[in-house]
Protein backbone atom coordinates (compact mmCIF):
# COMPACT_ATOMS: atom_id res chain seq x y z
CA UNK A 1 0.00 0.00 0.00
CA UNK A 2 1.17 3.29 -1.14
CA UNK A 3 1.18 6.77 0.91
CA UNK A 4 0.24 9.47 -0.67
CA UNK A 5 3.47 12.19 -1.35
CA UNK A 6 4.15 14.32 1.86
CA UNK A 7 4.74 18.40 1.04
CA UNK A 8 7.70 20.43 2.50
CA UNK A 9 5.15 22.46 4.32
CA UNK A 10 3.70 19.11 6.09
CA UNK A 11 6.79 18.14 7.58
CA UNK A 12 7.62 21.80 8.66
CA UNK A 13 4.18 21.82 10.68
CA UNK A 14 5.34 18.38 11.88
CA UNK A 15 8.57 19.41 13.08
CA UNK A 16 7.06 22.28 14.64
CA UNK A 17 4.83 20.40 16.56
CA UNK A 18 7.25 18.90 18.66
CA UNK A 19 9.79 22.01 18.49
CA UNK A 20 10.28 24.35 21.42
CA UNK A 21 7.88 27.29 21.73
CA UNK A 22 9.34 29.57 24.65
CA UNK A 23 6.69 32.78 25.35
CA UNK A 24 7.50 35.05 23.02
CA UNK A 25 6.12 37.65 25.46
CA UNK A 26 4.66 38.54 28.85
CA UNK A 27 1.44 38.19 27.93
CA UNK A 28 1.92 35.05 26.67
CA UNK A 29 3.80 33.59 30.08
CA UNK A 30 0.35 35.52 31.80
CA UNK A 31 -2.05 33.65 29.46
CA UNK A 32 0.06 30.13 30.06
CA UNK A 33 -0.59 31.00 33.94
CA UNK A 34 -4.25 31.59 33.94
CA UNK A 35 -4.75 28.53 31.84
CA UNK A 36 -3.42 26.55 34.27
CA UNK A 37 -5.49 28.63 37.03
CA UNK A 38 -8.34 28.19 35.45
CA UNK A 39 -8.18 24.44 34.56
CA UNK A 40 -6.42 24.03 38.11
CA UNK A 41 -9.84 25.58 39.93
CA UNK A 42 -12.37 23.81 37.72
CA UNK A 43 -10.60 20.34 38.10
CA UNK A 44 -10.69 20.61 42.21
CA UNK A 45 -14.16 21.37 41.84
CA UNK A 46 -15.11 18.40 39.84
CA UNK A 47 -12.90 16.34 41.81
CA UNK A 48 -14.86 17.58 45.00
CA UNK A 49 -18.14 16.91 43.03
CA UNK A 50 -18.46 13.77 41.45
CA UNK A 51 -18.15 10.56 43.40
CA UNK A 52 -15.18 8.04 43.07
CA UNK A 53 -15.71 6.45 39.80
CA UNK A 54 -14.34 5.34 36.67
CA UNK A 55 -15.95 8.40 35.09
CA UNK A 56 -14.70 10.82 37.47
CA UNK A 57 -11.30 9.73 36.60
CA UNK A 58 -12.14 10.15 33.08
CA UNK A 59 -13.53 13.97 33.41
CA UNK A 60 -10.06 14.69 35.11
CA UNK A 61 -7.99 12.84 32.69
CA UNK A 62 -9.55 14.98 29.61
CA UNK A 63 -9.20 18.26 31.83
CA UNK A 64 -5.49 16.92 31.73
CA UNK A 65 -5.78 16.68 28.02
CA UNK A 66 -7.84 19.90 26.97
CA UNK A 67 -5.02 22.04 29.28
CA UNK A 68 -2.52 20.69 27.08
CA UNK A 69 -3.89 21.89 24.01
CA UNK A 70 -4.79 24.78 25.41
CA UNK A 71 -1.41 25.73 26.53
CA UNK A 72 -0.15 24.23 23.47
CA UNK A 73 -2.61 26.60 21.39
CA UNK A 74 -0.70 29.50 23.17
CA UNK A 75 2.77 28.38 22.79
CA UNK A 76 2.55 27.25 19.18
CA UNK A 77 0.92 30.13 17.98
CA UNK A 78 2.41 32.51 20.29
CA UNK A 79 -0.89 34.70 19.80
CA UNK A 80 -3.54 35.54 22.95
CA UNK A 81 -7.34 35.62 22.03
CA UNK A 82 -9.36 38.81 22.55
CA UNK A 83 -9.94 38.13 26.31
CA UNK A 84 -6.63 38.37 27.50
CA UNK A 85 -6.24 41.61 25.08
CA UNK A 86 -9.47 42.91 26.66
CA UNK A 87 -7.95 42.34 30.38
CA UNK A 88 -4.81 44.55 29.49
CA UNK A 89 -7.33 46.85 27.92
CA UNK A 90 -9.27 47.25 31.27
CA UNK A 91 -5.97 47.59 32.98
CA UNK A 92 -5.24 50.36 31.02
CA UNK A 93 -8.86 52.07 30.38
CA UNK A 94 -11.03 51.92 33.45
CA UNK A 95 -14.12 52.76 31.35
CA UNK A 96 -13.53 49.74 29.29
CA UNK A 97 -13.96 47.56 31.84
CA UNK A 98 -17.89 48.90 31.97
CA UNK A 99 -17.61 48.29 27.89
CA UNK A 100 -16.48 44.70 27.85
CA UNK A 101 -18.89 43.80 30.97
CA UNK A 102 -21.91 44.90 28.31
CA UNK A 103 -20.16 43.55 25.47
CA UNK A 104 -20.21 40.07 27.44
CA UNK A 105 -23.91 40.27 28.59
CA UNK A 106 -25.50 40.94 25.39
CA UNK A 107 -23.65 38.20 23.95
CA UNK A 108 -24.68 35.97 26.64
CA UNK A 109 -28.36 37.46 26.03
CA UNK A 110 -27.80 36.92 22.44
CA UNK A 111 -26.70 33.27 23.07
CA UNK A 112 -29.79 32.08 25.61
CA UNK A 113 -32.29 33.80 23.06
CA UNK A 114 -30.97 32.02 20.25
CA UNK A 115 -30.83 28.15 22.60
CA UNK A 116 -34.23 29.30 23.91
CA UNK A 117 -35.86 30.99 20.94
CA UNK A 118 -37.62 34.64 21.41
CA UNK A 119 -39.47 34.76 25.13
CA UNK A 120 -42.98 34.31 24.93
CA UNK A 121 -44.99 37.91 25.17
CA UNK A 122 -46.90 37.97 28.54
CA UNK A 123 -50.81 37.36 28.69
CA UNK A 124 -52.14 40.56 28.88
CA UNK A 125 -56.05 38.70 29.18
CA UNK A 126 -58.85 40.83 27.51
CA UNK A 127 -58.89 44.30 27.94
Amino acid sequence: MNSPPHSHEEFDEIASWFAAHPPSCPEIVNAHGLVRLKYTQFARDMAELLPGSRERSRCLEALDSSAMYANAALARRQMIGPALKEMREALEDPDALRRIELKHREALHARIIRALGDPPLPDLGDE
